[in-house]
């Protein structure tokens, strides 16, 4: 097999930055990128407009729900769900969420999920929680929630704008 300088240069990375937690792993490859000059983006996504820190991403960039939507690429329905209540707490400044609200936008956009409260129960139980319920409107079982993504959550959905999400999500 021939000589390969770049997959060499790319193992005797990786082997470097794998004995680093993730904080050491990210100020190592943003001095690299600062040292030579380089442009950070998404492998294999060169036009992305977002770049790639989240604390640079901001939902108000998009004018509506479905721009947002035409720039990222989300593979389960808690990633949909996740990511139209990150949108409306956020660009719409919400402090509670309805999970009729978020299935009316998924549905108009031609992106319905099959069992909404399935997907935010997922977002709820998982560990950091991306999404809480805050209050429950009467007693019985199917009686209205409100939601609110967490700041975890947020973050999350930040990293699915910028191309680079957890991939801990369930795959329903």
């Amino acid at each position: 097999m021939a000589h390969d300088p770049e997959l060499e240069a790319m193992g005797k990375v990786f082997e470097l930055l794998s004995g680093l937690n993730e904080e050491q792993q990210i100020r190592v490859l943003d001095w690299i990128y600062s040292r030579l000059n380089l442009i950070q983006r998404k492998a294999g996504k060169p036009n992305n407009p977002i770049g790639d820190n989240t604390n640079n991403v901001d939902f108000a960039q998009f004018e509506t729900v479905a721009d947002m939507f035409s720039t990222i690429t989300v593979t389960t329905e808690a990633e949909k769900v996740l990511m139209v209540a990150s949108y409306i707490q956020i660009k719409e400044e919400k402090r509670e969420l309805v999970s009729r609200e978020i299935n009316d936008i998924l549905k108009n956009m031609g992106y319905g999920v099959s069992n909404i409260t399935a997907a935010i129960n997922s977002l709820v139980t998982r560990k950091p929680q991306w999404i809480i319920q805050t209050k429950k409107d009467g007693t019985s079982k199917q009686a209205q929630k409100r939601y609110k993504v967490t700041t975890e959550g947020i973050k999350e959905a930040k990293k699915i704008l910028l191309g680079t999400p957890n991939n801990d999500v369930d795959n329903k």
